[in-house]
């Protein structure tokens, strides 16, 4: 078998005419020349039309048999409507004899019920077991459809082939998490889980926390669980959903990433729980992102056990907008002085209302591998004399490391896709009608 490669169209973010298109079809044709196989399609970050299609049509088609990954992540965006609808279905119809596809990115695409129906059959191809849904509108009333399109149209198991689905940035509510939490208890597979800005509510988020924990009675390899925005607590007294995911978490031994950020304020008690079942899990955690949980420094230090166990593997801590003070901060950093070379390359503390003693905890720390430390937006750091920031500049000498939002002249690159393109798409498909 010849080596594998990747045909991507590229180019500005406009519309494909029929002359561009027959030009990607020449390089195209160049590039798959040889002993190569087309692996994979990127169609992405461009709007199609029907003639630009119809050009490379018969090329596609015969290439589908051998894909793998098929991006068409943003291919309608600004189309009218009955066009998106047309577009999508015209990629069902070609790619729909990609038998040996395990990928397919659809994010970014107003995916209402009639453009979900027009998709459908694609998603029902055998091998499929990657699925990414961002950003792409879907509500309660499309999960349904997304389930069945899944199990009905698979000639495999349905859903329970699936290792990896992201729905990020999707308005679907509360009765969508229970649909969702339907559709994902099912998936026996499961090794990545991103549910992240649904915006579901506590009552969602128990939904969507008991669907875990049936699902991780039936399988340990899940790696990546990202539930940002879930509100796992309403208070002390009301905690379901977060002792339901914790519960689901003491069966992932393979668990890497943990995100559970801006998901309620933990607390001591919400801190400790999830700490105890990540202690109980055996998982070697590369990633923790407890943001905005309101941990508090008593919930710093209920982590402390669970900290020490993972020094040794974390990579990645996300900790901003916790009320950590420079106690809790302390209390933190601590767990990781019995590590000779801890691998931790990024820490961030933003918001914690932390003082000079937070730079005193850190400059008795050991990072050895730090590429970049945020400290933005603590009051009592904004006075910081520039030999102090040059003290820890030279001790982190390998990390950027941000007192606001630029560092060295440069601005800060954020993460996080703000929830503002939900509510753009939002707008745009009730425009549309789609």
């Amino acid at each position: 078998m010849g080596k594998k490669i990747t045909l991507k169209v590229g180019g500005k973010r406009e519309v494909i005419k029929k002359e561009e298109a027959q030009q990607v079809l020449e390089r195209f044709q160049k590039e798959s020349e040889g002993d190569v196989v087309v692996a994979e399609i990127d169609l992405s970050c461009r709007q199609w039309t029907v003639e630009a299609i119809d050009v490379l049509r018969p090329f596609l088609e015969k290439l589908a048999p051998n894909v793998v990954v098929l991006n068409l992540n943003d291919i309608i965006a600004g189309l009218q409507t009955d066009l998106g609808l047309e577009i999508m279905e015209l990629m069902a119809q070609i790619f729909v004899m990609a038998k040996n596809v395990e990928e397919i990115q659809l994010s970014d695409n107003a995916m209402g019920p009639r453009a979900l129906k027009r998709i459908a059959p694609l998603l029902g191809v055998a091998k499929l077991q990657r699925l990414e849904f961002n950003n792409c509108g879907l509500s309660a009333e499309t999960i349904p459809q997304l389930d069945e399109a899944l199990k009905e149209n698979a000639t495999g198991p349905g859903v329970a082939r699936l290792t990896h689905l992201d729905l990020d940035r999707n308005m679907i509510g509360v009765e969508g998490a229970r649909q969702t939490g339907e559709l994902l208890k099912d998936c026996v597979k499961m090794k990545r889980f991103a549910y992240r800005g649904c915006r579901p509510t506590y009552n969602g988020s128990k939904f969507l926390a008991k669907a875990i924990q049936q699902m991780t009675q039936n399988t340990d390899v899940l790696e990546e669980l990202h539930i940002r925005d879930c509100d796992l607590i309403r208070n002390e007294d009301e905690m379901v959903a977060l002792t339901d995911l914790a519960d689901a978490i003491t069966r992932c031994p393979n668990l890497k990433v943990l995100n559970t950020s801006d998901c309620g304020d933990f607390g001591e008690t919400g801190a400790g729980a999830l700490a105890t079942a990540i202690i109980e899990s055996k998982c070697k955690l590369e990633s923790l992102d407890l943001s905005g949980c309101i941990v508090t420094p008593e919930g710093g230090e209920a982590m402390q056990e669970m900290l020490q166990q993972q020094a040794a593997s974390l990579k990645e801590l996300k900790l901003e907008t916790n009320e950590l003070g420079s106690d809790g901060v302390e209390c933190i950093l601590k767990c990781f002085a019995d590590i000779d070379n801890p691998p931790l390359q990024h820490l961030r503390l933003d918001e914690n209302e932390l003082d000079e003693a937070a730079i005193t905890a850190l400059l008795d720390a050991t990072f050895p591998n730090l590429r970049r430390l945020t400290l933005k937006d603590n009051m009592d750091l904004d006075e910081l004399d520039d030999d102090k920031k040059a003290e820890l500049r030279a001790h982190f000498s390998k990390a950027r490391i941000y007192f606001d939002e630029e560092v060295d002249g440069k601005e800060e690159d954020h993460e996080d896709a703000p929830d503002a393109a939900v509510d753009a798409l939002t707008a745009q498909m009730a425009n549309a009608g789609i």
